[in-house]
């Protein structure tokens, strides 16, 4: 039976809900939270049954003998989550302090977020405002059965030679008896005229983790018809490609809305539960404990040097012994688990979980954010295995901040853009990165910001993809993985998202289509001037018989004034570097002007083509700065 609440007491955040019982003649009577945010006392007549400690988790208590015939009443009671982690800072205070205890000034945000499992942005964050919510963010129903309910069926496939092993664990709920008895029926449909089923029995007690648990398995003949769809790592290496996505509201209960949700798809203790719910996922690559905390303790973000080895028995009590262990637990240790983003991998666990460099571009994945030198110049850029974040601020659309503030109030230095800025210094480093490349207008304009946001992104994502298959001189490369800092907004400001709170696309999220594309025709001038243009296919096949062209363009003129092309085979999952010479000498010899001024007077664009038809985006380099064009 699902049910609603009613907020009845707004200071003291009480929701109350009556509703006449018919429900008593059965076993097992519960009420199902699969949300709670976050701190709060559940009563049903009166009399407690239950507490949440924690947003994330699904909250079931038993209700059969607190109900009587007639009208029933439940009461959820929440507390101030900004007063509780304020009394468990002061606790754990005793011991030793935990840090950071409050966020940066820019962020007007709430302290000791993280002593609590909340989501941590509510307190703020360098995306996003302080709404510390409050209430019931997802559904709740009550449920009644005599024997159990099913509350997951988590699937997973083990390929051997002319099947697939299906591993299924069915977690039952728990009842009176602590036991479950009867059959199970299983089926699968393979295809219209392929159907499996199987019955199997069950008589299982309630184990030592609190589960009522069935592990079952069978094989599935292999069936050729049609196509697969999988990440295979040793067979065909998978270029990663996409952004970062946020929460989609900063108010919990909003990001639950499936229009919201799919309109944003379109456009482009806990463990145990989470991991249960989404380990069946096909879309699902890999579990990460947590973001950056690794990093964070090893490069001392926040001070915890002088008691290192306290913070890093910590670390591993938590992320290894705690929550990978639980996890391995939970997926036969057949899942994929990584402690934390960024993280070297097998490196830190060498090193004792912490290691001592966790950005070291020859390991695992990088973050990678620089607001100080010029975003245009590729050369500034790591080289790693793995970039799982970077990005650029932008602004909104001007239609779009006017939905939170006047036109006078749109100044950069003004009081609503600064306000609004929780990136510390975020307003005076974008002015400066624009004004590397670009006349800085005398009147404020949202759209150098977002031009500001679509280069620096396309060039670096540009970058990583070159180096999918090929190594420096110092071994770095093969990196295999470009995902941006962010996809979407919770609110109206200066962020990394592509995807502004309105469902805006900004110039960023078009050009996504481009530097994603399957095939790109991309070039790079290197420190020493030189002009390397390369192709990078993440096709499974190679293309055969490919034109690339290279022509050069006056600023004042849409004719090329000179044409040369290159005719080369593209292999499966390459990056191919196709040509390379000095930028510079180049210009000059195709009448650009003087050496010193060529490269401002001329620019590269590029085209790749097959048969006369174009197979990738045309594409241009920049030799010089556009302000000096």
């Amino acid at each position: 039976m699902a049910v609603n609440f009613v907020l009845i007491d707004v200071e003291q955040k009480v929701y109350s809900l009556d509703f006449d019982d018919d429900l008593l003649n059965f076993e097992n009577i519960n009420i199902v939270f699969d949300g709670l945010d976050t701190f709060a006392s559940v009563f049903v007549n009166d009399v407690k049954v239950g507490e949440s400690q924690n947003m994330f988790v699904q909250y079931i208590f038993n209700i059969k003998t607190q109900l009587k015939p007639g009208v029933n009443r439940i009461e959820v009671n929440f507390q101030s989550p900004i007063a509780v982690a304020e009394n468990y800072a002061g606790e754990q205070n005793k011991s030793y302090n935990i840090p950071p205890n409050c966020p940066p000034r820019e962020y007007n945000g709430e302290c000791h977020v993280n002593m609590i499992r909340k989501m941590q942005a509510s307190f703020s964050w360098d995306w996003g405002p302080s709404f510390p919510s409050v209430g019931i963010w997802k559904d709740l129903y009550i449920e009644s059965y005599n024997t159990s309910a099913i509350r997951y069926v988590v699937v997973d496939a083990v390929e051997k030679a002319d099947a697939w092993a299906l591993n299924i664990d069915t977690y039952f709920a728990n009842n009176v008896r602590q036991y479950v008895v009867g059959s199970v029926v299983f089926q699968l449909a393979l295809t219209s005229n392929l159907n499996i089923s199987r019955i199997v029995q069950v008589s299982q007690p309630l184990n030592e983790y609190g589960e009522i648990l069935l592990n079952t398995s069978f094989d599935v003949p292999k069936v050729y018809n049609g196509l697969t769809f999988y990440f295979k790592v040793n067979g065909v290496p998978i270029f990663m490609k996409g952004s970062n996505e946020i929460p989609i509201d900063i108010l919990p209960e909003k990001g639950q809305d499936q229009t919201t949700i799919k309109q944003l798809l379109t456009d482009v203790h806990e463990v145990r539960h989470q991991v249960k719910r989404l380990r069946s996922h096909i879309s699902l690559a890999i579990f990460s404990g947590n973001n950056e905390n690794e990093g964070a303790l090893a490069d001392n973000w926040y001070g915890t040097q002088n008691n290192f080895e306290v913070f890093k028995k910590d670390y591993v009590t938590l992320y290894i012994d705690t929550v990978e262990k639980e996890f391995n637990r939970l997926t036969h240790n057949r899942g994929v688990f990584c402690a934390s983003s960024p993280s070297n991998g097998k490196e830190s666990t060498d090193e004792g979980y912490v290691a001592k460099y966790p950005g070291n571009p020859l390991y695992g994945d990088v973050h990678f954010y620089n607001y100080i030198l010029d975003s245009f110049d590729s050369n500034i850029y790591p080289i790693p295995r793995f970039a799982s974040e970077y990005g650029y601020q932008s602004l909104p659309s001007v239609d779009t901040l006017l939905t939170a503030a006047n036109i006078s109030e749109l100044q950069i230095n003004g009081t609503f853009i600064e306000h609004r800025q929780h990136h510390p210094f975020g307003n005076t480093e974008l002015r400066l990165l624009i004004d590397y490349q670009l006349q800085l207008p005398r009147e404020n304009s949202s759209n150098y910001y977002k031009i500001l946001h679509a280069f620096s992104t396309k060039i670096q994502t540009e970058h990583y993809r070159r180096y999918r298959s090929s190594l420096d001189n110092q071994g770095r490369g093969y990196t295999m993985g470009a995902l941006y800092w962010q996809l979407n907004d919770v609110w109206v400001a200066p962020t990394w998202a592509s995807i502004d709170y309105t469902g805006k696309w900004k110039m960023l999220q078009y050009y996504t289509v481009d530097f994603f594309a399957p095939i790109i025709i991309t070039g790079h001038i290197n420190a020493l001037r030189t002009l390397e243009i390369y192709v990078v296919s993440d096709l499974l096949s190679p293309v055969l018989n490919v034109t690339a062209f290279i022509q050069v363009y006056k600023w004042d003129s849409l004719e090329a004034i000179s044409v040369s092309n290159l005719t080369l085979d593209l292999e499966a999952g390459k990056s191919h570097l196709i040509d390379s010479f000095n930028i510079d000498d180049y210009l000059v010899e195709q009448n650009c002007g003087l050496l010193q001024d060529a490269k401002y007077n001329c620019f590269i664009y590029l085209s790749l083509d097959k048969d006369g038809l174009k197979i990738a985006p045309d594409n241009f380099v920049l030799p010089g700065k556009l302000k000096k064009f």
